[in-house]
């Protein structure tokens, strides 16, 4: 793949002894799983939904009402 422009400007700046910008970008590091807090709400919800199973809200509407079928 070729080098950008800008990229080749910046290598021919640094080989002439000028300082290369990259050198100072600071690099992105993710924060430690130790300092992430969970978040408990939704954690229980979600395992609620999954015991109850995705009705949609058809369970609501059942045909067998306190113990008998409706005929």
């Amino acid at each position: 793949m070729s080098k950008s422009k800008n990229r080749k400007a910046r290598l021919k700046r640094e080989r002439a002894g000028r300082l290369n910008p990259e050198l100072l970008r600071g690099e992105w590091i993710r924060k430690p799983m130790t300092q992430v807090k969970r978040n408990d709400k939704a954690e229980q919800r979600r395992t609620l939904c999954r015991r109850q199973g995705s009705r949609d809200g058809a369970g609501l509407f059942s045909p067998r009402v306190s113990g008998r079928t409706v005929s």
